[in-house]
């Protein structure tokens, strides 16, 4: 291997580390300076990594509507059950329904969960663009200029490539 290609595998490890500790904004900034400073591109191998990465996240996305989905089924079963088998009133049922549906342990849990992966699956594929589409050369300041002007990520200054 030659050193450039040392040069751009480590600098691909330390954004697959931050993406690993689920750091977005650092893997952003990484990888920013990946294929502006550094004038790298990513190999067909990094490619498939990063997309095995963003598949990984959707499917914690669809897992997760799928359990939402499968938990409001059994809340409207037990819903159904009550209202039709002991007669309860259907507001004190609906009321009931509702405040265990929005505040409620587990189902909180579960749209913290979509919240969470959704974004990072977006924000992965904006990494991925980012290393992907053609990109406009600035001339006058230098992106390492504009990298610090705009500041980084809380966790970059640990890592500083």
């Amino acid at each position: 291997m030659s050193p450039h290609e040392d040069a751009q595998n480590l600098a691909f490890n330390k954004i697959q580390q931050a993406i690993r500790e689920e750091d977005l904004w650092l893997a952003a900034w990484l990888m920013a300076r990946f294929i502006n400073k550094h004038e790298y591109q990513l190999m067909p191998s990094q490619l498939t990594w990063l997309n095995g990465e963003l598949s990984q996240r959707r499917r914690e996305v669809q897992n997760t509507c799928l359990a939402l989905e499968e938990r409001a089924q059994r809340d409207a079963r037990d819903d159904f059950h009550k209202w039709f088998s002991t007669g309860l009133m259907f507001r004190e049922i609906s009321d009931r329904s509702w405040d265990n549906h929005t505040y409620g342990f587990e189902l909180w849990r579960l749209r913290t969960k979509l919240a969470v992966y959704s974004r990072a699956a977006g924000y992965l594929q904006e990494i991925i663009l980012m290393a992907t589409r053609k990109r406009d050369r600035k001339s006058g300041v230098s992106l390492e200029l504009e990298l610090e002007a705009m500041g980084c990520a809380p966790s970059t200054h640990s890592i500083q490539a």
